[in-house]
């Protein structure tokens, strides 16, 4: 006999998790994402301001279906809106229901449930779940049986390699290109150091790497990680049993990329990476992931390595497999929900495949955009410092910026390098080009090399061997990022127009050794270019000696720019 149940409050849930996951075993979905720990660290963590609503389906006293769903309350046109939906973050890649038997009496079950109370809801979304799941097909013929609306829409790709033969012949199925291009990385990477892999399987070492993880991850694009709390839970439970594994990437000894993964059964599921971005232009996030999936394959315990979503390329250069993750939204047949999912399923679809209506439909969805943009800020910031943001437009319609060029003299025959530095000083060569791209954070190696072919030169400052600054010096004409001007040159004249960052001790430790490299080079007078407003730039040129040459005045009116200049 089943019997249904609704958990509602934080006490219930703690109290069920040998149950959950007793059920999860049972089933066949036993991913680390639908356990019992992750649910709960992940609603705790992330979606704490949604409300519990897990229906439990019991055969006697065990738990044999678990339909994992939160509630939240929205308005919608004005109109009261409450919605049930999976986890729903991008912390969590895949979801399903827990089925450990009786897989359609439990979902009939689940869909005569939501038919009796569904005047209490107006939408059910379904997020991350795989086509090939037993549920998806199941669910569809329950909610047509319940007179349920019923939408599925395809959401995204998640890769997958299988690694159960040779590491040989895993790469004999990739292209002789990519082969090429993955130990091409390799080595250029070792060009700088050992590079090594390391394993890391126990909680104290893992958790001491975390936070070097979260600094790295901080350094790149993505910024500041927003919930670090809910990783370390995570670690907290899955390194116990020894299925969590953070891999390293080290250079002479040094963490330069993780990879943070959780074990399944024969399955490897990469949940986070990072990397260091000063080392950027050298891939150290594709060399781990070159190193890792060997690794894997020399393992006999793994058979599959679960890539995860997105459309990177090396994703689809080592696999063409993929489970297809949908959407299914589900509706009752009151009045509001028949509105949205015949506006949502049907009329903007229509929309956007008719050329005439979707060209009135884009700037109806822009202004829409802006206006519940404008409407989040007042609400979240108040008005004063609403208005205060909108003021960011006004740069496009007119914006004033003052550059001031500065020159600094060099003394004709140079001068003696200051006693105490302990800096070697050289112009770069070509095969300087991997180590300057490092020192300069560089994108690619593009960037270098361009300057090179421009017969930039670059000035390198070394201690040890190791590449402390570097400055960039060009001769002739150059365009300035600032004013988008080229600078008329003199033969005797170069100009300074990258660098390291430099603080006051750093010029005072350097500037003769500086001065008497670039004399030696024929020059003597160096000129650079820095924004008025920037005073940290102008205190550290200034302790190099440069005083103001030239100020340009640029007013950019709708995007074009008028140039005036003066002597000063």
């Amino acid at each position: 006999m089943l019997s249904l149940e609704v958990v509602t409050r934080d006490r219930e849930l703690e109290s069920m998790k040998d149950a959950w996951n007793r059920a999860l075993e049972m089933s066949d979905a036993s991913v680390p994402y639908l356990r019992h720990e992750w649910f709960e660290a992940a609603h705790k963590r992330l979606d704490k301001e949604k409300g519990l609503h897990i229906v439990l389906v019991r055969e006697g006293e065990e738990v044999i279906g678990i339909f994992p769903f939160l509630s939240s309350h929205t308005r919608l046109l004005g109109v009261p809106f409450r919605k049930l939906s999976f986890i729903a973050n991008s912390y969590t890649p895949f979801q399903d229901f827990i089925l450990a038997g009786n897989k359609e009496e439990c979902i009939a079950l689940l869909a005569g449930h939501l038919a009796e109370t569904s005047k209490k809801w107006q939408r059910i979304e379904l997020d991350e779940m795989r086509s090939d799941s037993p549920a998806v097909k199941v669910l569809e013929e329950v909610c047509s049986a319940n007179r349920l609306l019923h939408h599925q829409e395809f959401k995204s790709d998640s890769w997958y390699l299988r690694s159960d033969e040779t590491w040989e012949g895993g790469l004999a199925k990739l292209k002789p290109r990519t082969r090429k291009e993955f130990r091409r990385k390799l080595k250029r990477l070792e060009r700088l150091g050992e590079v090594q892999l390391e394993t890391l399987t126990n909680t104290q070492d893992i958790r001491a790497h975390l936070t070097t993880f979260f600094e790295l991850y901080e350094k790149t694009w993505k910024g500041r990680e927003r919930n670090p709390e809910f990783y370390d839970d995570i670690a907290g439970v899955f390194s116990k049993e020894n299925s969590l594994i953070l891999y390293a990437l080290l250079l002479r000894g040094k963490p330069i990329a993780y990879l943070y993964s959780i074990k399944a059964g024969s399955t490897l599921y990469g949940i986070k990476t990072t990397y260091d971005p000063a080392y950027y232009a050298f891939s150290p996030g594709i060399v781990l992931f070159y190193l890792v999936v060997k690794t894997l394959y020399d393992d006999p315990g793994i058979e599959e390595f679960d890539i995860g979503r997105g459309t990177e390329q090396f994703k689809r250069e080592w696999t063409k497999l993929s489970h297809k993750q949908i959407t299914t939204y589900i509706g009752n047949r009151r009045p509001l929900s028949l509105l949205t999912f015949s506006l949502n399923f049907r009329f903007l679809p229509f929309c956007r495949r008719h050329p005439v209506l979707k060209r009135i439909l884009l700037p109806l969805k822009r202004a829409t955009t802006l206006a519940r943009e404008v409407h989040n800020r007042i609400r979240e910031d108040g008005w004063l410092d609403s208005a205060k943001s909108l003021l960011r437009l006004r740069p496009f319609l007119y914006e004033k910026k003052k550059t001031d060029i500065l020159k600094l003299p060099v003394p004709k025959n140079g001068q003696e390098c200051q006693k105490g530095t302990d800096f070697t000083f050289r112009f770069a060569q070509d095969g300087d080009k991997d180590r300057i791209a490092l020192a300069m954070e560089a994108m690619n190696f593009n960037q270098v090399s361009e300057r090179f072919s421009k017969n930039h030169r670059c000035l390198l400052a070394s201690r040890n061997d190791e590449i402390l600054h570097y400055f960039w010096f060009a001769t002739g004409d150059m365009c300035l990022n600032e004013i988008n001007e080229p600078i008329e040159l003199e033969d005797n004249q170069a100009l300074l127009f990258d660098h390291s960052t430099l603080t006051r001790s750093d010029v005072a430790a350097m500037r003769e050794a500086i001065l008497e490299k670039v004399a030696e080079e024929g020059i003597t007078e160096i000129l650079t270019a820095i924004p008025s407003n920037n005073k940290r730039e102008r205190e550290i040129y200034a302790e190099f000696g440069f005083r103001d040459h030239i100020e340009i005045h640029m007013r950019r009116i709708l995007g074009k720019n008028l140039l005036s200049r003066g002597l000063r």
